[in-house]
């Protein structure tokens, strides 16, 4: 302490997606090449996440936030150790189809009752998550749908991110 006060903390690291999406990343490698192969994603991500005593749980809780640096190192690691150009989009899906979603997860799902809701109001179901881009619907088909993404410019990880 110093004159009474607790010592001040940097914090700069931004708060642009939540770390359920880490989570995801973490999970879907754990069963696809195991716990060593996720030591190996969490490694020297970002002074503030490597200087917690456990980096891996921070990764996996909703609540916490992370940057967009973050997640991009992770997704790109993630796409070399599985070698895999796909890698994100099979993530995503396991996320989908095998996590298992929390309270608030369920609640936002629940609430839109359909997938042509979620599809409909998918900027908001997003904005729970992510702060670093727009959504926009293209299409929809039976069996799915086209969705571009318009990243916000001031998103750091907008630039090349070393894996």
């Amino acid at each position: 302490m110093t004159n009474g006060r607790p010592p001040v903390i940097k914090n700069d690291m931004e708060k642009e997606t939540s770390c359920i999406n880490a989570r995801a990343i973490l999970d879907y490698v754990r069963v696809h090449k195991g716990s060593d192969a996720v030591q190996h994603l969490i490694e020297d991500l970002h002074p503030e996440v490597d200087d917690l005593l456990a980096p891996e749980g921070f990764l996996r809780d909703p609540n916490n936030w992370t940057s967009c640096a973050v997640m991009a190192k992770l997704y790109g690691r993630a796409k070399v150790l599985l070698n895999d150009e796909m890698t994100a989009f099979h993530i995503a899906r396991y996320a989908m189809t095998q996590s298992s979603m929390g309270y608030t997860q369920r609640l936002i799902l629940k609430g839109f009752w359909s997938v042509d809701k979620i599809l409909h109001n998918l900027q908001q179901v997003n904005d729970q998550w992510n702060r670093n881009k727009v959504v926009d619907v293209v299409e929809t088909h039976r069996k799915g749908a086209v969705v571009r993404l318009f990243w916000h410019a001031h998103m750091k990880s907008r630039t090349r991110t070393s894996v």
